[in-house]
């Protein structure tokens, strides 16, 4: 099974159209919300991937865009 973190967004919509479009209609894919409310960066250890979904939690700053 593939482990997949995908940072929060704040949307609901927005997070949920995230899993739906990763998963696929995939079974062996798990899917682990990351977010600073969760404060659950420890389970990134167990990630094979992560999303970067932009939003609250990725400042378009840091990569020189707007």
């Amino acid at each position: 099974m593939k482990v997949i973190g995908i940072t929060n967004t704040d949307a609901p919509k927005k997070n949920l159209f995230y899993q739906n479009w990763i998963k696929n209609d995939q079974s062996d894919i798990e899917i682990v919300p990351l977010s600073y409310k969760e404060n659950n960066l420890s389970d990134l250890e167990k990630c094979d991937a992560i999303v970067m979904s932009g939003g609250v939690d990725v400042y378009p700053g840091f990569y020189n865009s707007t």
